[in-house]
């Protein structure tokens, strides 16, 4: 017979709070073959699984993504605000975490480290060439540099003024851009504020944590590469994260219908 929905609620309720016995937990813990992680994984990977989880997310909470959820994601900035925290406050906030989760991961061994092979069994020689062999596999795979925070708001400039953005375009032989108007020569540049080091944020002598870069050196890059974009004849618009896309999006229609 089968279970009713009825049942499995009153199950569920009558467990919650009950520690498992370790024998339970044990019979939990069946491991996956290979064949079984791969075949997970082409699943998850397929339009078909991503499309039902977005719709189940806007079912259950009203957004695709989770870090969409002002609700419950503290790298949205609304989560903060929600909170009482200012526009500014909330951004630093979202700055302290992200330098935080960074340097847990960096002190903390993985097999990116050849003490984590050693220690695993490897000689020094071993350990060394498995990390080499990791790092030429990952070099050869194609890299989404673009974040999410990024593809959503070109996405979102594409969808108000129907227009065709180009993602990830070498430009002068030089420069990747995050976005690319061809017809228009426009260029558009997604700047997160933890990396590009928002002067809001930063003093000059400031030191980011995963470039080791001062902040000085950002904004001179950032500042050469833009002027060098412009000199070439190409309109380049900058959006930092914690701007407005309300008033982006106005000074970014006026070039657009200028140009026409």
């Amino acid at each position: 017979m089968k279970m009713t929905q009825n049942h499995k609620d009153k199950i569920r309720k009558a467990l919650i709070g009950k520690p498992k016995t370790e024998a339970h937990k044990n019979a939990l813990r069946i491991p996956k073959s290979e064949e079984t992680k791969k075949k997970l994984s082409l699943i998850n990977k397929t339009k078909e699984t991503q499309d039902k989880r977005k719709k189940t997310m806007l079912v259950k909470y009203g957004v695709e993504f989770s870090n969409q959820d002002p609700n419950r994601c503290y790298f949205n900035k609304q989560y903060w605000i929600n909170k009482g925290f200012s526009k500014d406050e909330a951004q630093r906030k979202i700055t302290h975490i992200q330098t935080n989760n960074y340097l847990k991961v960096r002190n903390r061994k993985s097999f990116w480290q050849s003490s984590f092979w050693i220690e695993n069994g490897f000689s020094e020689i071993e350990a060394r060439k498995k990390v080499h062999d990791l790092q030429v596999l990952n070099s050869s795979k194609s890299r989404i540099t673009v974040s999410k925070s990024c593809k959503n708001f070109l996405d979102k400039l594409e969808n108000k003024f129907n227009v065709k953005i180009n993602r990830e375009i070498d430009l002068c032989n030089r420069f990747k851009v995050d976005g690319f108007i061809r017809d228009k020569n426009i260029v558009i540049e997604y700047f997160g504020s933890f990396w590009h080091m928002n002067p809001l944020f930063y003093e000059e002598n400031d030191i980011n944590v995963v470039t080791k870069m001062k902040a000085k050196s950002v904004w001179n890059e950032d500042n050469g590469r833009i002027k060098y974009l412009n000199k070439a004849g190409y309109e380049t618009f900058i959006f930092w994260d914690i701007d407005s896309f309300d008033e982006f999006a106005e000074r970014f229609k006026n070039k657009l219908y200028e140009s026409n």
